[in-house]
Order: C-alpha cells, then sequence, then structure tokens
C-alpha cells in the first residue's frame, strides 16, 4: 500500500522526508546495502529487477507498507508495517553505516506518526529477538512496553506494544510537517 502522505522534519540540522518506499528508490547501492547489512536478506540472488518488484507489489497490497528514511539525500532505514483490524506490526531497519545515530527511534516514531496522521492506526506491535538487546533497548525507549516472549519461526520473540499516545518523539527532531497528497 502507498501512504497517501509524507512527514517532512529536520534532525540535527539535516532535512529529512519519510514516505512510501517506491520502485525508483530501489537502487544498486539499496541492493548492496540489504545484502551486506547484517545479513538483512539471506538470498543473496536478490536483485534489482526483483528488489523493484517487490516493491512494487508492496505497494499494491492492501495490508502492507513499506516506508523509507530519507537523511539528507540519503536513504538510510526502511520501515516495514502491516496491517491488522485495530493495530499494525512495525518492523524497522537502520542501515549498518548509519546505525547508533538515534534513527531507529525516528524510524519508529515516523511510522507511529504516519499511520495515526493518514490512516488512524493507533495500536502498534513489535518483535525483537530475545537476544538482540539494542533493538529490545530501543523498543522501550520509544515507549513500547513488553509483554514476554513469543516464538515466531521456531525463535524466540520478546512481544512489545505501544498506542500513538504513549510512542515517543525523539528530541532531535524539529520543524515537523506532515503533508497529505490527498
Amino acid at each position: 500500500m502507498l501512504v497517501n502522505g509524507k512527514l517532512n522534519f529536520t534532525v540535527n540540522d539535516v532535512f529529512c522526508t519519510y514516505r512510501s518506499l517506491l520502485g525508483k528508490d530501489v537502487t544498486d547501492n539499496y541492493i548492496n546495502t540489504l545484502i551486506h547489512d547484517s545479513g538483512f536478506i539471506e538470498n543473496t540472488t536478490t536483485n534489482l529487477e526483483s528488489q523493484k518488484k517487490y516493491v512494487a507489489n508492496i505497494a499494491e497490497s492492501a495490508s502492507d507498507i513499506l516506508f523509507g528514511l530519507y537523511y539528507g539525500e540519503s536513504l538510510v532505514g526502511t520501515t516495514g508495517v502491516q496491517l491488522y483490524d485495530d493495530f499494525a506490526t512495525i518492523g524497522i531497519l537502520v542501515f549498518d553505516k548509519y546505525r547508533r545515530k538515534g534513527l531507529g527511534k525516528i524510524l519508529i516514531w515516523a511510522a507511529s506518526a504516519c499511520l495515526y496522521n493518514f490512516l488512524n492506526i493507533k495500536q502498534y506491535v513489535a518483535n525483537a529477538k530475545v537476544d538482540n538487546k539494542p533493538s529490545i533497548n530501543l523498543f522501550l525507549a520509544c515507549g513500547f512496553i513488553s509483554h514476554g516472549v513469543v516464538v515466531i519461526n521456531n525463535s524466540d520473540y520478546l512481544r512489545f506494544t505501544a498506542d500513538n499516545e504513549s510512542t515517543l518523539v525523539p528530541d532531535n527532531i524539529s520543524d515537523i510537517e506532515i503533508i497529505s497528497n490527498a
């Protein structure tokens, strides 16, 4: 699904945009980043055309969204969202060279802001592997509450939930513009 709007804001004096990812956003650099960053894609046969098709399929989906965060001119991370009747799941990926800069908090905040402002979704669910301390700490720092362990594909994950009112705006964001394309 393409969300009919975007967020513009400033982070540490850098102009940022958060919007639905489009086929044109899939570049060779994007593919190389996905393949090499922490083994995000295990299928190293992923190529430009197959990833463009994947992004196009998500854009046509009624329940899946893929957002991209542009920090200046650079795509620095993505958020995958699955929509359900009264909540959405959120999963993030900050590209390796941009980690430990607070961008994970921005991805989570921006996803919740877009879901609330453009789709009226107010409840969010996220999972993090039990041994992924950075992700666990990130969701807790963003206002999510842990609800214990769930098993997904034979792996243990912590389940987190939040709502629009508890999701925190990162301190370093300013000049927020919510722009509807409708």
